[in-house]
C-alpha cells in the first residue's frame, strides 16, 4: 500500500515572492494610470495652479 504525499515543487518563499511581485506591478500600473489622467487633465486645463481635482478639466 503506497501513500501519496502531495508535495509542492516550489520553494517555500515562492508564493510570497509572487504576491509581492503582483502587488508591485499593480502599484506601478495604478501610478501610471494616475500620471496619464493628470497629464490629460493638465492638457485640457492650461493653468493647473489651484486644481486639486485632476478630473476638474474633464467636466466642461
Amino acid at each position: 500500500m503506497t501513500l501519496h504525499v502531495s508535495r509542492r515543487t516550489e520553494a517555500p518563499g515562492a508564493s510570497l515572492l509572487r504576491v509581492v511581485a503582483i502587488a508591485l506591478l499593480a502599484a506601478l500600473l495604478l501610478t501610471g494610470m494616475f500620471m496619464v489622467t493628470t497629464s490629460v487633465a493638465e492638457a485640457f486645463y492650461f493653468e493647473p495652479v489651484g486644481v486639486t481635482d485632476p478630473f476638474m478639466a474633464l467636466r466642461f
